[in-house]
């Protein structure tokens, strides 16, 4: 069935979020700041930040296997889900009773491994936090004498905002006014940590497995590898995908997890729309109900430039600056959308390779040189010239086809660059010798976002008028369900040479090959 979902069961969304298996743990090169940190005695807490599903929990529980094989010190353990009450969805809420619960689990564990602990009695009806103050003091002058005790907490981001502040309040910080206790925290990127120990706080970002330098192989690659250990039989489906989105680098730990996820589920699996749903539930840690609202947004935002401020994606959406403001805010809520620098965003790394090609955002551009050199600098030359123009880099490239007379280098651009390659060439500002053509070639779903922008409602029913096409037999009422109607309607009738047509002659200057 092209791999797509067919029943209830098969749309479940894919947990990547597995237990930690040691033999499959990529090395990241953050572990030696995190070992740094240890030794400084300076800063009592360290945050540890990412995106959702780009692997805090492997890398706090590396560091504590580290740490445990050291023998100096003592680590201790708290998953912050486990004080929700069940069940345990995120975005989760901490109530009295499930925190009251959690504790006293937490004591016992903690009395198993010092006696010395039960002196100080659980107390259901006493304050917890003031519980926690002695429990902590107990750990580091008591029970773990002549070890450096280290706290982890892990899984903070599953938990509502309003539950980790009452999380942060009435059970980290009396943990926290214990001086000889260090802690470990993970945190997504746009957590803060809020008591008065972030002055002596260090903060370390994660991110995804992008390479140190240059080393063999490439962390991407190494993952894929390690995880086909894990899914031996998977190994080809999970390629076939990769090979449907050359310009993804595999750097993104939970999609690479999904990718074999995904393909343990479906046979044969492509990129889709239902893939794309799919794929984003199960890397938000709060799966989120408007899945489609987002993937709706993602048509538009994806098929930008790499980077944008928000006034230039506004005027490419046409929109207003506050309408375009309010799309991407809903990205950035959903972790799809990262800031960047000062005003300046783009979407995640692995997003947004995924979306361009299941949500058929590509625009391959063909550039037509005669041979002087090899197809290899030719290739080498244009991209340089390119770069110096617009944001172009090897990453665009899908392939280079040479001939005896002729070299034909294809390039996956966004619309508006392929549209500004175009208009330098038409311009002759390309200066790249013997260039015969520039061809572009747009997607179905593309020729719709590009009429979208450049007619209105009013525009799209003179265009009917002079194709003779009756206006009021397209279903809709909005613009998009008119264009919609208008480019089926041309596909089913044979007609799209006689749209292209039209809308060449009504928008001269815009690129409407197909």
């Amino acid at each position: 069935m092209n791999g797509e979902p067919t029943d209830t069961n098969s749309t479940a969304v894919p947990d990547i979020r597995r237990e930690y298996n040691p033999q499959q743990y990529i090395h990241r090169p953050q572990i030696q700041s995190a070992m740094r940190w240890l030794h400084d005695k300076n800063k009592q807490l360290l945050t540890v930040a990412s995106p959702p599903a780009t692997g805090k929990t492997w890398f706090l529980k590396k560091l504590r296997e580290e740490l445990d094989n050291n023998g100096i010190f003592k680590t201790v353990w708290i998953d912050v889900d486990d004080l929700l009450p069940p069940p345990k969805r995120p975005p989760g809420e901490i109530t009295p009773d499930s925190k009251s619960a959690w504790f006293q689990g937490f004591f016992q564990q903690l009395a198993a491994q010092c006696p010395d602990a039960k002196r100080l009695k659980f107390q259901p009806q006493a304050d917890i936090s003031e519980q926690i103050e002695k429990v902590a003091k107990e750990m580091c002058r008591h029970c773990f004498i002549g070890q450096q005790v280290v706290l982890f907490i892990d899984n903070g981001d599953i938990v509502s905002d309003s539950s980790w502040r009452l999380f942060e309040r009435t059970i980290l910080e009396p943990f926290a006014r214990e001086d000889l206790l260090r802690l470990v925290i993970a945190l997504r990127e746009d957590q803060k940590v809020q008591f008065p120990l972030t002055w002596r706080q260090q903060r370390l970002l994660l991110g995804d497995l992008a390479a140190d330098g240059d080393p063999q192989p490439h962390p991407g690659d190494e993952h894929i590898q390690t995880l086909s250990q894990e899914f031996p039989t998977l190994l080809p489906q999970v390629l076939q995908l990769l090979e449907a989105v050359p310009t993804y680098n595999k750097t993104h730990p939970g999609i690479n997890t999904f990718l074999f996820l995904y393909a343990e589920k479906y046979p044969n699996p492509q990129p889709s729309v239902e893939f794309m749903r799919i794929m984003l539930e199960s890397l938000n840690p709060f799966s989120p109900h408007d899945t489609g609202e987002l993937i709706d947004i993602l048509r538009y935002v994806a098929d930008y430039a790499d980077e944008w401020v928000i006034e230039e994606l506004a005027a490419w959406q046409n929109v207003s600056n506050t309408e375009a403001w309010q799309r991407a805010q809903k990205l950035i809520d959903n972790f799809l959308v990262v800031n960047i620098a000062y005003n300046r965003y783009k979407v995640a790394d692995g997003v947004r390779e995924f979306a361009r090609t299941a949500l058929k955002l590509q625009t391959t551009v063909t550039v037509e040189t005669t041979p002087d050199v090899s197809a290899e600098q030719t290739e080498q030359r244009l991209l340089q010239q390119l770069a110096t123009m617009m944001p172009v880099h090897t990453e665009n490239v899908l392939n280079v086809v040479t001939t005896p007379d002729r070299i034909r280098i294809a390039l996956d651009l966004p619309t508006e660059l392929a549209n500004q390659l175009v208009t330098l060439y038409l311009q002759k500002q390309l200066v790249f010798s013997d260039v015969n053509v520039i061809d572009v070639k747009y997607e179905p779903i593309k020729l719709r976002t590009l009429i979208e922008k450049h007619f209105d409602l009013a525009e799209v029913k003179t265009l009917c008028f002079d194709l003779d096409i009756k206006y009021q037999n397209l279903s809709g009422d909005t613009l998009t369900e008119k264009v919609i109607e208008l480019v089926k309607y041309c596909e089913r009738h044979g007609r799209m040479s006689d749209l292209l047509l039209a809308l060449q002659q009504a928008r001269p200057k815009v690129s409407w090959q197909p």
